[in-house]
């Protein structure tokens, strides 16, 4: 469906995904100089999920209203159903 609408996009989700992910990577390697941790693997895993969990939390944060509107409008409780 997106496609459809922009057919140029098409060719570049790969590359948008890899430079999302070269992003972060180049955060995570960034965060750990200002803290000054060490490069271990289970570190820098650790550090890699929290920034992408964090991202995503700030991706979603401005939507939420909208989403808990429409979440409200789609389940209903029984008593709330008018009877007719």
């Amino acid at each position: 469906m997106l496609c459809e609408r922009w057919p140029h996009i098409k060719n570049k989700k790969p590359d948008m995904l890899v430079g999302f992910f070269a992003f972060l990577v180049w955060v995570v390697q960034n965060l750990e100089k200002l803290f000054g941790l060490e490069a271990v693997t289970a570190v820098t895993l650790a550090l890699f999920h929290t920034t992408f969990n964090v991202l995503g939390v700030l991706l979603m944060f401005p939507l939420s209203k909208r989403q808990a509107l429409f979440l409200d409008k789609r389940f209903v409780i029984q008593e709330e159903v008018p009877l007719s």
